[in-house]
């Protein structure tokens, strides 16, 4: 089993704003994501999560949102660290508004951010045959 991504927090309005000028981006109807890929197979991943204010007013939503995004990549790393590792920065927004934050389920989540990231591979795989 090969050794564990090691996930760093990308904070800031500079860092974020540099990423998306520069990164590939995939949407659903819940989620957008923004993800630069690694040259080579590395073990840090930076990762920045978001849910916009227009989207949920309170901030325990908001909270809600990003904390699941979070554990759902700290899961999908757990099971399986190919699916991470062709990451250099990833950007999560959550899109959808949070009305009750007790309905926001991890399993929903974690789903979305998968089926995010398995199409962003494809996308990848694309890029290298072009």
């Amino acid at each position: 089993m090969s050794k564990q991504i090691k996930i760093k927090p990308l904070k800031g309005y500079s860092a974020f704003s540099k990423i998306y000028k520069i990164a590939h981006k995939k949407r659903s109807n819940r989620l957008f994501i923004a993800f630069t890929f690694s040259e080579e197979v590395t073990n840090t991943l930076f990762l920045g999560v978001s849910s916009p204010k227009k989207q949920t007013k309170k901030a325990v939503g908001r909270n809600r949102a990003k904390r699941l995004l979070r554990e759902s990549i700290r899961q999908l790393n757990n099971e399986d660290n190919n699916l991470l590792s062709n990451f250099n920065k990833i950007i999560l927004v959550w899109q959808e508004p949070v009305l009750s934050p007790s309905l926001l389920r991890l399993n929903d989540v974690k789903n979305e951010v998968k089926n995010l990231l398995n199409r962003a591979l494809i996308k990848k795989d694309e890029i290298h045959i072009n």
